[in-house]
């Protein structure tokens, strides 16, 4: 946010707030990801070695942890469906099968981000969007590869 007063001025502090605690949670659910997995994974390994253990769904914060997954999972899916249909790629729908496998490489990418951001926080790496076959940018540019720079820089 380069003009939080800006902002503020021109969206009011309802506008203000909700936009950044969408993007603040959006950053903060990548990152929250691979830590509620793992919970659900050691949790589930442990109760099939520990024959005294109480079922795995009844365990605190199980619930809440498979619940924030799935609502995650679900909320991916209907905007991937509500994007494809926009452009006429229902066809395409398919590859929402893969909305987990995207999570973690999402989670991935978030804490590659964290540490680039506490240990080089000059490096700019730049992706370029709008250049697959689908996009409109890609029609109005004529470019039809995709590709990405890094730029690494000091401020």
């Amino acid at each position: 946010m380069r003009s939080p007063r800006q902002l503020w001025r021109d969206a009011g502090p309802g506008g203000f707030f909700t936009l950044n605690i969408i993007v603040g949670g959006n950053v903060l659910t990548a990152l929250a990801h691979p830590l509620l997995l793992g919970e659900i994974l050691i949790r589930s390994v442990m109760s099939l070695f520990d024959d005294g253990a109480s079922s795995f769904f009844t365990k605190p914060f199980i619930e809440l942890y498979l619940a924030t997954i799935a609502a995650g999972y679900l909320t991916t899916v209907v905007i991937g469906l509500m994007g494809l249909a926009k452009r006429g790629l229902l066809a395409e729908a398919w590859v929402l099968i893969l909305t987990p496998i995207y999570w973690v490489c999402l989670s991935i990418a978030a804490w590659r981000a964290f540490y680039q951001f506490l240990a080089e926080p000059y490096r700019w790496e730049k992706t370029e969007h709008g250049l697959a076959r689908h996009s409109r940018m890609a029609k109005v540019s004529g470019n039809q590869e995709a590709g990405g720079q890094s730029f690494k820089g000091s401020a």
